[in-house]
């Protein structure tokens, strides 16, 4: 029977805390960090660099072209559109007119991403309508930002003990018997979606 990811989560933390009970729980915490990005992440892969980024602690912010996201993620691009498209259904668009697209952690479909930027709000503005070989085109500007942290409190998240594990960390407790751990905390950081040209086709939709 396959485990849940809860489970799996759970389970290595018992597996961790009793390894050596005498180590910090900062190296603890770290170790099922650790284990969680060398089991999920792609090797090198951005939601890696943005774990390590937050370990780091410096808080500076990262940036990433809302286009490589919509380019790369084919289902955060029909999210998009179709948002686009149905505000288009309701009435015509003005230019300048904006809007924002809430994507939920589910609407990312790739994995590396989905694992980078877990919830993130994109923002569109409405430059003109083109007719390119009788497909219409709605051609926006798409940028967005939002806070890298993580959700201790959120009991319904079934990763809720890394959650805490990487909470933990950003006040790590000294401890006499670990003289050599870490003591910078991790900090959340600002992702940052540089804004991007991008064109998406008008879809249909019935308005009652």
């Amino acid at each position: 029977m396959a485990l849940s990811n809860k489970q799996l989560v759970e389970y290595s933390k018992f597996a961790i805390d009793h390894t050596n009970p005498l180590q910090s729980q900062w190296r603890k915490d770290r170790a099922l960090l650790e284990l969680a990005k060398f089991a999920t992440m792609e090797n090198g892969g951005r939601a890696q660099e943005y774990l390590n980024h937050y370990l780091e602690g410096s808080g500076t912010p990262k940036y990433f072209k809302a286009s490589d996201l919509l380019s790369e993620d084919p289902n955060v691009a029909q999210v998009l559109a179709s948002a686009v498209s149905l505000e288009a259904a309701k009435a015509p668009l003005k230019s300048g007119q904006t809007g924002i697209v809430g994507l939920r952690q589910r609407d990312i479909s790739v994995l590396d991403w989905k694992l980078a930027l877990g919830s993130f709000p994109l923002e569109w503005t409405y430059i003109a309508t083109r007719v390119t070989n009788g497909v219409t085109l709605l051609e926006l500007t798409v940028k967005g930002s939002n806070e890298y942290k993580w959700h201790p409190d959120d009991s319904k998240r079934e990763t809720q003990v890394l959650h805490q594990a990487a909470a933990r960390l950003q006040k790590p407790q000294p401890n006499v018997l670990d003289v050599l751990q870490n003591t910078n905390p991790a900090k959340n950081f600002w992702m940052f979606a540089t804004e991007s040209r991008y064109f998406v086709p008008l879809k249909s939709f019935a308005i009652s």
